[in-house]
């Protein structure tokens, strides 16, 4: 990935001095002054990251993690819904076995789906 990186940040440094050469600056000096500030880096990750968001759009993990969070949504929304119904008919046990499932479900979606 460095080398991609570098690849970038050179084609970032050659078009911004491609900017600069219409301005009466000195090209070299704007362009270490800009490095020095971060805001080439700054191009170049934003660069990488919609290339990296590009790639991942439709590959098989990002199906996965839509397809879980479709799982996910459904099924709390269900088990709200069975929490509303035992505390209407005050079914105290229901409650609290359906709102520990709800809890291991958040649980899991949360730190061990991927």
């Amino acid at each position: 990935m460095s080398n991609l990186r570098e690849i970038v940040r050179r084609h970032v440094i050659s078009e911004t001095k491609q900017e600069l050469s219409a301005e009466n600056v000195d090209q070299d000096a704007m362009v270490q002054f800009l490095i020095k500030e971060g805001h080439i880096d700054k191009k170049v990750d934003s660069i990488l990251d919609a290339f990296r968001d590009e790639l991942e759009k439709d590959s098989p993990k990002s199906i996965k993690r839509k397809r879980n969070k479709f799982v996910y949504a459904s099924l709390s929304i269900l088990l709200t819904i069975l929490i509303a119904y035992g505390v209407n008919e005050e079914y105290w046990v229901v409650v609290a076995i359906v709102a520990l499932i709800n809890i291991v479900i958040h649980a899991f979606f949360t730190f061990w789906s991927e």
